[in-house]
């Protein structure tokens, strides 16, 4: 009898093992899967961060092109685009 229990146990604990290392790995997979699309959102949303800044209609057209070119000369910035009063903006 204590043959058959023996028996018994080493079939469970064989088919526990491989159950615990299917889900190890299952785990792992979707934790590398979260990682690889978390950086790929993270710089999505880097990249389309945008702002406005207001300038006052006594502002100089040299002070304008001074602030342009210092935030194009900046490493954070992608691009700038200069919309005034008198031309809409281009959608």
């Amino acid at each position: 009898m204590s043959e058959a229990l023996t028996r018994k146990k080493i079939r469970s604990s064989g088919a526990t093992v491989i159950i615990s290392l299917s889900l190890v790995l299952f785990m792992l997979g979707a934790l590398g899967l979260l990682v690889i699309n978390a950086n790929k959102l993270t710089k999505h949303f880097k990249e389309n961060v945008g702002f406005q800044i207001y300038l006052k209609d006594t502002t100089s057209s040299a002070q304008i092109d001074g602030l342009i070119q210092e935030i194009n000369s900046s490493k954070f910035a992608k691009s700038v685009s200069l919309i005034t009063k008198n031309k809409p903006p281009l959608n």
